[in-house]
């Protein structure tokens, strides 16, 4: 089998993937394409999930190989054990509940397998005043609910749910240049050197009708990230909360021993 690295993780094989917050389904399609592996995602938005779907379709991937739906990923209604490699990416900031979505990600995950969460978390120790408000900030772009964990609570969960946690990767500095661009700087650059005129106007097109399209289409979850991003919030409260480190973003990898027990919070897929 082909051996890829995803998340700093070498990963020599896969046969059940489950993306659990799969999002706009980008992270999951590039998995299964390269793994061969068959996919589920859930997620709890429907316009997301076609999204995803018509993605994988594009990639050329049956819905026997990648199937998108709709679910709580706090409840999802999926047999125990079902997945060798479970994953989450960005959407764990998400939930309102992260120990009882950290329980699933261990439940759905088969002995032997792997867990994968990746996401910002605030820093560790106290939350300073001066924390609370950038991340009441955040709250107010991204539509998050309020209860930042640090990584240290995301690695307790998994040890409390069975799993060995394998490592812990500091990623903030490799995302830093990303949320240090505006949105009319993303619309505008080139996706390589050397476009002629007509060639830059036809993906400055493209790109302009796909965030008009996501912004009338994409509920008010997007309206609130569109409007940080024209207003520039997103570059002063999330760049800046990087470069202060009082936000962090990391790459949390676990393990369920061959012998695992049952996770606690089984019964919620039962």
């Amino acid at each position: 089998s082909c051996h890829q690295t995803y998340f700093d993780v070498p990963v020599s094989s896969c046969l059940q993937l489950l993306d659990l917050g799969c999002g706009y389904g980008g992270t999951a399609v590039h998995i299964t394409e390269h793994l061969k592996c068959k996919t589920i995602g859930i997620n709890i938005s429907p316009f997301q999930v076609q999204a995803a779907n018509r993605l994988a379709r594009r990639h050329n991937l049956s819905r026997q190989q990648a199937s998108f739906v709709v679910g709580d990923a706090l409840q999802p209604h999926l047999r125990d054990a079902s997945f060798d490699l479970v994953i989450s990416v960005e959407a764990a900031a998400y939930m309102p509940d992260k120990q009882q979505f950290v329980q699933q990600m261990a439940r759905l995950c088969a002995p032997g397998g792997t867990v994968i969460l990746v996401d910002f978390c605030r820093a560790p120790g106290e939350v300073s005043k001066s924390l609370a408000t950038r991340l009441a900030q955040m709250d107010g772009i991204f539509a998050t609910p309020g209860n930042w964990h640090s990584p240290q609570q995301y690695k307790q969960y998994m040890s409390e749910c069975g799993l060995r946690v394998m490592g812990d990767a500091d990623w903030t500095h490799n995302i830093c240049g990303f949320w240090n661009v505006g949105l009319w700087e993303l619309l505008l650059r080139s996706s390589r050197p050397g476009l002629n005129f007509i060639q830059w106007f036809i993906e400055f097109a493209i790109r302009g009708l796909t965030c008009l399209w996501l912004l009338l289409t994409g509920g008010t979850a997007v309206l609130k990230m569109t409007y940080g991003y024209l207003s520039g919030q997103q570059k002063r409260v999330v760049q800046g909360g990087l470069d202060s480190r009082v936000l962090e973003y990391h790459v949390i990898v676990a393990k369920k021993p061959l012998a695992a027990a049952a996770p606690l919070g089984a019964e919620l897929g039962n």
